[in-house]
């Protein structure tokens, strides 16, 4: 597996609203839920807003060479099309002391059954992002991509773009979040103000947190351990009444439930797309029979 390059690092961040119309909610464990899949998002620019505001990933192996975002907001197909060239040229700029570099890619909007991303004048199929990778991808090692992918049917967003010809040869989705199963829609947490699986994700990780309070010999408070313990049970799963189930994709290789136990191993073997969302959609029936 080729190794990442973390010290080259652009990222691309788009929400969308989507249309003005609102759409129903259902009730969940902390208040009203509502669909990605119709209505007016309220929270899809807060939610890349977070994620800008936040270091993402590991740092950089090294001198840190090149950092920045191209953030974009009620984004149209062309401004993604555009920001996601723009970034690939600035990586390549650095191609004569690089290994390629890494674009960590970041969506809140609707997700179309097709896995296609719906922007403010039409829809983003898996194919064209995919084709923009490749042909902005100039040097001779495969580009990684990271990402998070807060929308509906984002797991059908990911198996196109895992079955896609320049994956493993000009790019390769290294690590990512996708907030949905191949065919299941995601949530927006109105009390929260954040699809869920942002809200989830962008909070204090709660074992870096206790390791923090054990360097500075921190005594926890009764609140302290209280607001651990929220962070802890309110999963997605959790949080959505068991309607949503997020994606985590390890390292290039495998794609596990957020927080379950199922995973699946990608490998070597010859995926349909029909094979390959089929067995998405049953990890949660997997992770259910290991408990």
């Amino acid at each position: 597996m080729p190794h990442p390059d973390y010290s080259h690092r652009l990222a691309v961040e788009v929400a969308c609203s989507g249309p003005a119309e609102e759409g129903a909610t259902v009730e969940g464990p902390i208040g009203p839920i509502g669909s990605k899949a119709r209505a007016h998002l309220a929270y899809a620019i807060a939610d890349v807003r977070a994620w800008s505001s936040r270091d993402y990933g590991p740092p950089s192996m090294g001198e840190d060479c090149l950092r920045g975002k191209i953030a974009l907001e009620e984004a149209t197909r062309g401004d993604v099309l555009d920001a996601v060239a723009e970034a690939s040229a600035r990586l390549n700029a650095h191609n004569d002391h690089s290994r390629g570099g890494t674009l960590d890619f970041y969506y809140s909007g609707h997700g179309l059954p097709d896995g296609a991303l719906s922007l403010a004048d039409g829809a983003l199929d898996a194919e064209e992002r995919a084709e923009v990778w490749v042909r902005g991808n100039t040097h001779s090692s495969i580009r990684h991509i990271r990402f998070v992918l807060d929308c509906c049917y984002a797991g059908m967003m990911v198996a196109r773009l895992l079955l896609h010809p320049g994956h493993w040869s000009s790019y390769m989705l290294r690590d990512g979040w996708a907030a949905s199963l191949p065919s299941e829609e995601a949530f927006e947490l109105p009390r929260l103000g954040h699809g869920v699986l942002t809200y989830v994700k962008t909070r204090p990780d709660p074992l870096e947190v206790v390791n923090n309070w054990k360097a500075s010999d921190h005594k926890p408070s009764e609140e302290d351990i209280c607001g651990l313990r929220t962070i802890d049970r309110e999963t997605v799963h959790y949080l959505t009444n068991g309607r949503q189930h997020p994606l985590d994709v390890i390292n290039g290789h495998a794609i596990s439930i957020l927080g379950g136990r199922g995973d699946l191993e990608l490998g070597d073997s010859e995926w349909s797309l029909h094979d390959l969302v089929d067995a998405l959609d049953g990890l949660p029936r997997q992770s259910a029979r290991r408990r």
